[in-house]
């Protein structure tokens, strides 16, 4: 049965970062600078900006998620909120997996894998785009932006803990998305995509959104209302061979111009043994008298004695 959809859905994020600049907050609160890569090759310039985001990690110490060290690189997932223009997107943490060695050394590359791309996993509703805004690309691709929310735990008032943004969704053209539709307003929808950069708005406009390519689209059955118009999307096969040769000593020097302005293996289960009554030896006479001198006065020894006769017996036979 439909449910009712009260906006709090949110964004996760799964990334490689790298952890600069901590500040000490409090002894649990750590928060780190950080900039996610981003890069297209099927989106145009001009739709696109492609310049690295700026990213605040917010990190609660616990058990379960140890400080992060200084300069390392990680692999991390965590909720995720655009805060607007001009400023850096938050990261609250919630799972990391670190590579020893410093990122600016010239092998570091040998044991961490290359700078790649942010994935977003969102849950929003469908809202309309501003006024003006070109939903279908000369390349035939199309696009919707899709609302969502952050729970703000650095929030100054309890009001502003709910945080809402938007991200502008691309559905590549191609064989893969020709018969999918672009989701209507108010549709509320699960998906997932490449985060490539910030989309390029008017100077003048208010207006700020994060790009991400679609890499799969479901709609969640809910209680809405209204309506919106919908048009073709398709899909693309990509190439990204351009972010083979990405550095980390690299990013490091870009970050710094920036901020100036475990494998599991299983084995397979062990073969089914089956026994056949012919495989059965008969029991050996030392055998036979070990068992029945445990206790010679016992009387019930005598009985196993010519219970194991017959079963020797009936075997025999067979």
């Amino acid at each position: 049965m439909p449910q009712i959809f009260n906006e709090n859905a949110s964004t996760d994020i799964h990334c490689m970062l790298e952890f600069t600049n901590k500040t000490d907050k409090t002894g649990y609160l750590k928060i780190y600078d950080s900039t996610l890569f981003c890069w297209s090759d099927d989106l145009p310039n001009s739709v696109i900006d492609e310049e690295d985001i700026l990213c605040r990690i917010v990190c609660f110490v616990s058990d379960s998620l140890t400080e992060s060290t200084e300069n390392s690189v990680g692999i991390c997932s965590g909720r995720f909120c655009d805060m607007g223009k001009d400023k850096p997107v938050v990261i609250t943490l919630m799972s990391k997996s670190e590579f020893a060695g410093d990122p600016t050394h010239p092998r570091f590359d040998d044991i961490a894998p290359a700078p790649s791309y942010a994935t977003i996993y969102s849950v929003g509703k469908v809202v309309g785009q501003p006024k003006g805004t070109i939903k279908s690309l000369s390349i035939g691709w199309r696009s919707f932006d899709l609302r969502s929310s952050y729970y703000d735990l650095e929030a100054a008032s309890k009001s502003a803990f709910r945080r809402y943004f938007v991200i502008r969704w691309y559905i590549p053209a191609g064989k893969r998305w020709e018969s999918t539709k672009l989701p209507q307003i108010d549709s509320v929808i699960q998906i997932t995509g490449k985060l490539v950069g910030r989309v390029i708005v008017d100077n003048a406009s208010s207006h700020s959104f994060l790009g991400c390519i679609v890499s799969s689209l479901n709609y969640i059955s809910v209680m809405q209302s209204g309506s919106g118009g919908g048009s073709i999307g398709q899909s693309s096969g990509r190439s990204e061979s351009k972010n083979v040769g990405r550095s980390w000593g690299a990013r490091a020097q870009k970050r710094s111009a920036i901020y100036d302005s475990s494998l599991y293996s299983s084995s397979s289960p062990p073969p089914k043994i089956t026994v056949s009554s012919s495989s059965i030896s008969k029991p050996t006479t030392t055998g036979k008298k070990k068992a029945s001198s445990v206790s010679n006065d016992c009387s019930v020894d005598d009985e196993f004695e010519d219970i194991e006769d017959d079963i020797v017996e009936d075997l025999g036979s067979e």
